[in-house]
This record gives structure tokens, C-alpha cells and sequence, in this order.
């Protein structure tokens, strides 16, 4: 369900104040509903058929009554927002306008963010009469204070409860027209992500004590190899809980998360767009077109904006009248830091500062024809990603260059 309002206001209709604008609201209300089928118990229940059908003996199973995995029940979670939403426009002069907006957004679940399955927790044990268990780790064979093997828990947990991510932002920005087709302008923006979500996988979550599907796990923690727990220090390393017979036991946790720290993005652009039309001769067809992001994120617990370049620039040079068609394109972007880009290295994935020029033209020889050729990449960029230092590469992408050629003819 959503409904949307919005007002807008002039008062230079009304007085000498050159100032006008629109505020609204909108109203957005989601219910998530989801299920997943146990596809691989329809596989084997046909394989069955498959055997029976040709004479074969029918296919055994494990006792899995008390498993999690394959109660497969319906996931369902709702959420609501109010958006409000306001944009200011000031003429200074009829050449000089400064604007100012407030709003506040939210971006829907992707699939891959949100998918239906239900939590699920798998306890995987050595069974000592199991001749397919001959090859299991030896930290699967450790018992515990009952005797038994003590089983490793993996933990998948269900994506039905994250939020949306939202935002909050702030724009403020100035800009002289100096000509007709011509722009000067700086940029002022501030923005608050909140509930960005995070995907971690394998984690181990420690400090935390967690309650999931009426199980409880205590005092996860990794576990110490100069313990006195003989148990605790054979597990060494690994992620472990405290189980209901006071036993450090494995446990790994995959879960989507919203972060509850807010990351505050701050930045600042100019442009410019200027046409050379007061030139003479051919000079009169050319132009600039050049523009300039500075961005910074930051928050508490040290939280940041991944997977974007903190400084980028543009800058275009063209030509244009009715016959000839230039456009000669230089653009560049400074390093990236990847989300989730530790490695055992201890360095983070970082891409590579990275800059491309690229050229488009046309030529129209009669009415409704044009030919176009364009040319990517002319100075044959790679794209390069790092761990921490340059020299340990982790992966090189090169594309070359690209030439295309087209010819459009309109009736």
C-alpha cells in the first residue's frame, strides 16, 4: 500500500519573495510473506519411484525428526514508513538560484536480501558407527562430559527480520546561468544511512549470547588455546558456545544484519557547463562540460560507506553543429574499499585509483541519417584490486579497447 501527498507554494505570485518549492509526505506499507519447499525431499521421494519402478531396493534414511533444516514453515514480517519530503527554490536573480531540499527515503528488499527460508539450525555430530564418518576431522571426534562426540552447530538465520535500510538527507546548492545552455553550480549534501544491511557469513558472533528457534547459545566467544578446559583448548581458534552441559561447543553463524550504527555521508560537488557560443567561426560550436564529487563517510564504532570512490571527476570537451557531432570524454575515480574485504593477508580488498578517456562522434550526410562511432577505453585502463598493498593483487580485469559503429535513419 502506498499513498502520496504533495503541496506546492510560489510566493513571488503573491509578493516580491522569489522564493517557491513543494512539500508532501508519502506513506509506504509492506507485508513479506515467504515459504520454501523442500525440493530436495521431492528428489528423493521421485528417485524412490525411479528405483522401485526398475526393481531396486528402496533408499534409507537417517532419523531426521528432530531436525530444524527441514521444517520448512511460513516467514512473514510487514514493515511501514512515513517519508516526508521538502525542496526550496530562491531566485537571488534571474541568474543566480540557490535551492535547498530535505527528504527522507527507503529502498525496498532486493532478493538477495530478503528470501523466505526460516532459520535454520544444523547440529552435525560424529557417529562412530558410521563407516562414511572414517575421514571426519579429529576435532569432530572430541567428547564431552556426557561421553559422546560433541557436534559442530551451524546456524543459518532467517532474513525475515531485517528492515529496509533508510536515509535521511540534506541537499544545499547555488547556481549562475550565465548564458542560455550554460551552468555554474556548487553542492553542498549530507546524508544518514540507517539500518544498512550487512551480509555475514560463517561469523562468529562474540560477546553475544543468542536465542534463536527456542535454543539458546551462551557466551559465544572464540575459544582459548591456553585454557584449562582440555576441551576449550583442543578447539583452539574456533568460534564456540557454552552448551547445556557447561561443554565449549563449534558454532558458526551466517546471518543478514541491519547495522545499528548510522553512517553519515558528507560531500561536496561542483560543476560547470559552459557553451563557447560568443566565440567566433567553428569556436562557437565548442563547449566544457566538467563536474567534481568529494565524499566522506564515517560514524560510530568507526562504521563507513563501502564500494564507493571518494573523489571523482569529469571532464568533456565537445564539438556540435548540424552536420558534426565530437564528444571527447576523460573520467577518473579514486581508490575503493570493498565491503567485507579482510583476508588472511590482514588487508583490506581495495580497488585500484582508475581513469579512462573515451570518444563518441556522429556525422548526419542527409535528413533522418546519422553515423555514429564511438571508441571506449582509448587509453586501454585495467581495473586492478588489491589487498592492502599494491603488490599483493587479488584480481585483474582487462577490457581493452572497444570500437562501435552504427547508422540510424529516421523516416
Amino acid at each position: 500500500l502506498e499513498l502520496y501527498g504533495m503541496a506546492r507554494f510560489d510566493l513571488g505570485e503573491v509578493s516580491d519573495t522569489q522564493l517557491r518549492g513543494n512539500f508532501g509526505v508519502r506513506f509506504v506499507k509492506t507485508d513479506l510473506v515467504g515459504q520454501t519447499n523442500p525440493t530436495f525431499l521431492q528428489f528423493y521421494d521421485n528417485l524412490n519411484a525411479i528405483r522401485a519402478a526398475n526393481g531396486g531396493p528402496e533408499l534409507e534414511f537417517k532419523d531426521v525428526s528432530d531436525n530444524d533444516a527441514l521444517v520448512f514453515g511460513e516467514g512473514r514480517n510487514s514493515f511501514e514508513r512515513f517519508l516526508p519530503s521538502m525542496n526550496l527554490i530562491y531566485e537571488i536573480t534571474p541568474n543566480l538560484v540557490m535551492r535547498a531540499a530535505y527528504y527522507e527515503t527507503f529502498e525496498a528488499l532486493d532478493l538477495a536480501e530478503f528470501t523466505p527460508t526460516p532459520t535454520l539450525i544444523l547440529d552435525n555430530a560424529f557417529d562412530p558407527n558410521d563407516p562414511t564418518d572414517d575421514d571426519a576431522d579429529p576435532e569432530d571426534r572430541i567428547v564431552g562430559s556426557d561421553g559422546n562426540p560433541i557436534p559442530r552447530t551451524s546456524i543459518n538465520v532467517s532474513t525475515l527480520e531485517v528492515e529496509p535500510r533508510r536515509s535521511k538527507g540534506f541537499d544545499l546548492g547555488i547556481s549562475w546561468y550565465n548564458r542560455e545552455g550554460s551552468v555554474v553550480s556548487l553542492g553542498f549534501f549530507r546524508k544518514s544511512l540507517i539500518g544498512n544491511i550487512s551480509r555475514q557469513r560463517n561469523f562468529c558472533p562474540e560477546g553475544e549470547n543468542l536465542q534463536i528457534n527456542g535454543r539458546t547459545f551462551n557466551d559465544i566467544r572464540l575459544a582459548d588455546v591456553n585454557s584449562d578446559n582440555p576441551i576449550e583448548a583442543s578447539f583452539g581458534g574456533t568460534c564456540v558456545f557454552t552448551n547445556d552441559l557447561g561443554d565449549p561447543q563449534r558454532v558458526r553463524v551466517s546471518r543478514t544484519v541491519n547495522n545499528p550504527d548510522t553512517i553519515n555521508v558528507t560531500g561536496f560537488e561542483a560543476q560547470i557547463l559552459q557553451n563557447f557560443d560568443f566565440l567566433p567561426g567553428l569556436l562557437g560550436n565548442t563547449g566544457i562540460s566538467a563536474n567534481y564529487t568529494r565524499v566522506r563517510s564515517g560514524g560510530d564504532n568507526d562504521v563507513e560507506l563501502f564500494n564507493i570512490a571518494e573523489d571523482t571527476y569529469n571532464l568533456v570537451g565537445y564539438y556540435e553543429d548540424s552536420f558534426l557531432e565530437a564528444r571527447l570524454a576523460w573520467n577518473h575515480q579514486s581508490e575503493i574499499q570493498l565491503e567485507g574485504g579482510s583476508s588472511f593477508v590482514g588487508g583490506a580488498t581495495i580497488v585500484a585509483p582508475r581513469g579512462q578517456l573515451d570518444f563518441s562522434g556522429a556525422i548526419r550526410p542527409m535528413r533522418g541519417l546519422e553515423i555514429r562511432g564511438e571508441v571506449f577505453n582509448i587509453t586501454q585502463s585495467s581495473r586492478r584490486e588489491y589487498l592492502g598493498t599494491e603488490e599483493l593483487f587479488r584480481l585483474y580485469e582487462y577490457d581493452g579497447r572497444t570500437y562501435s559503429l552504427s547508422a540510424t535513419y529516421r523516416f
